[in-house]
């Protein structure tokens, strides 16, 4: 939390000095990003110290003070509180998977279903762009949950022997589920530090396409391990990503034609790239879910 708060001050920092000296932009740019690693540094350093207090103390260590811990999310003994919307049925499964194989899976489920959640909250934002603020919250609780979720299936894999699936493909897995959330309610939390007024039609656009590939998603991991259909939802999800490259690149010249003020150009040039990369990171989903299937052919 710290970091997170050290980090928005830096781009708060970072804004006013490019307010009145445009001339360091470039600059900025870089420290942002800088900024930006440190802070997931920090997030991943975070996840690896409470996995090993787990792992030698067998402790779920639970963050203290004016917050709940973690938003409620990981009471001792049950899953993750997810959203409403998050909230699902079991998908088709395989036929003779043991219990603790099926619950493995329906962890999955639940970070996909959350990831479509965050996705479908992101869009609502820049639709209704009404009340910024209080709608990226909406994202950070997914973030949350997102995180609770992925932390109880490292500690499962920690736990668990599972031969049906191989362990390096559940932690890959894994990480490009989490890395998804990360990078939706990053992209809300610049438009909120950033003020932006109204979002852009390239930016509603790109949110679409985030959208729809993780509907894709969704409909991928819930038939795991096997699933005849996987080929085409990947197909689908690289379709998506592409065109999200495509609408990217219009977006970034759409910004330098004309004489937009160089702060704005700044501004949505971030929100562009993390939309983006957001896009590539469900293609990176599309591709662990396509090589457990094709094992499992």
């Amino acid at each position: 939390d710290e970091v997170d708060s050290l980090r928005d001050q830096v781009f708060r920092d970072l804004l006013v000095h490019m307010r009145g000296d445009p001339s360091v932009i470039p600059l900025a740019l870089d420290l942002i990003m800088v900024s930006r690693h440190l802070e997931r540094i920090a997030d991943h350093a975070t996840n690896i110290g409470e996995d090993v207090v787990y792992i030698v103390r067998g402790e779920d260590v639970r963050e203290r003070g004016d917050k709940e811990v973690r938003i409620g999310l990981r009471e001792r003994g049950q899953g993750p509180a997810l959203a409403p919307a998050a909230a699902h049925e079991a998908g088709p499964r395989a036929r003779g998977l043991m219990p603790e194989e099926q619950e493995f899976l329906q962890l999955f489920e639940a970070a996909a279903h959350n990831l479509l959640h965050a996705a479908r909250l992101l869009q609502e934002m820049v639709t209704d762009y009404r009340a910024p603020a209080e709608q990226w919250r909406g994202l950070v609780e997914a973030e949350e949950a997102g995180d609770a979720i992925t932390h109880q299936i490292i500690r499962k894999l920690n736990q668990t022997f599972i031969p049906f699936i191989d362990r390096r493909d559940l932690h890959a897995l894994t990480s490009s589920l989490d890395d998804v959330v990360d990078g939706i309610e990053a992209a809300a939390s610049r438009m909120v530090l950033y003020k932006v007024e109204q979002p852009t039609r390239e930016c509603r656009e790109l949110v679409a396409l985030i959208v729809a590939s993780a509907e894709q998603i969704v409909k991928a991991v819930t038939h795991l391990p096997r699933f005849d259909g996987v080929e085409q939802v990947c197909v689908e999800i690289n379709r998506l990503e592409n065109a999200a490259d495509d609408l990217y690149r219009s977006a970034i010249g759409a910004l330098f034609e004309g004489e937009r003020p160089a702060l704005e150009v700044t501004k949505w040039k971030e929100i562009y790239e993390i939309l983006e990369a957001v896009t590539d990171r469900c293609e990176d989903v599309a591709d662990v879910v396509e090589a457990i299937a094709l094992k499992h052919s």
